[in-house]
């Protein structure tokens, strides 16, 4: 028998990491004008692998070319939101279809910038 007062899986919290830290806000407490700019629609795309090729290899491709890759099968992936690198993680099946398993997430570089006083006379 279910918990009434138990959220379903998607809802559920995440797992607390390291030390404690204060709960995270719901979506639900966010003013409307932010919780309106999470329904924007954003590029999401996993690297497989990459490299480079001369253009008249490029131009010589056909359907059932094979480009093949230095980087190994079992290598971490890397997930990209925009042009940001979001999280690390691995190809997993999903049915008859391919998914992406997340085991890092990657925090975006801290920008500082230097505030100077303002000079007076």
């Amino acid at each position: 028998m279910s918990d009434p007062n138990s959220k379903p899986a998607d809802e559920a919290a995440p797992e607390a990491t390291g030390a404690s830290s204060p709960a995270a806000p719901s979506f639900a407490d966010l003013p409307s004008y932010t919780r309106s700019l999470l329904k924007i629609s954003v590029p999401v795309r996993v690297i497989l692998a990459s490299k480079k090729e001369n253009l008249m290899d490029v131009v010589e491709m056909a359907p059932g070319t094979i480009i093949k890759f230095e980087k190994p099968c079992d290598e971490v992936l890397q997930l990209f939101v925009g042009n940001q690198q979001v999280a690390e993680g691995e190809a997993v099946k999903v049915g008859d279809k391919f998914g992406f398993r997340t085991t890092t997430m990657i925090l975006p570089r801290e920008h500082f910038s230097q505030v100077r006083k303002k000079k007076t006379g």
